[in-house]
């Protein structure tokens, strides 16, 4: 897994792209909260009540772009390798750019 967080000090408009090969990723972004709450579950297969920014998050892609305006605060992107891509271990890499405006 890639985490990686920033603190937005307004609201801004925040472009998140994620280019991955050969395989597939899941892309979340969420706040610092949800992202503990993400962390105490991660190790149950069947998840758990964190909640994620639907509007820049993706399941199983390896492209995405998207843009949305975020609140002020403090965020935590998690690039990840879906569930079931675990019992393989396939190598991915994965480029991740997320932009303030």
């Amino acid at each position: 897994n890639f985490t990686s967080s920033f603190t937005l000090r307004s609201d801004a408009r925040v472009q998140v792209q994620v280019d991955a090969a050969p395989k597939n990723v899941d892309v979340m972004l969420m706040t610092k909260e949800q992202y503990g709450k993400f962390q105490e579950v991660s190790g149950n297969p069947t998840g758990g009540p964190y909640a994620f920014k639907q509007s820049l998050s993706s399941k199983q892609v390896l492209q995405t772009d998207k843009t949305d305006v975020l609140p002020a605060g403090d965020w935590v992107i998690v690039v990840m390798r879906p569930k079931e891509a675990l019992l393989f271990q396939d190598a991915t890499s994965a480029n991740i750019s997320v932009t303030v405006y």
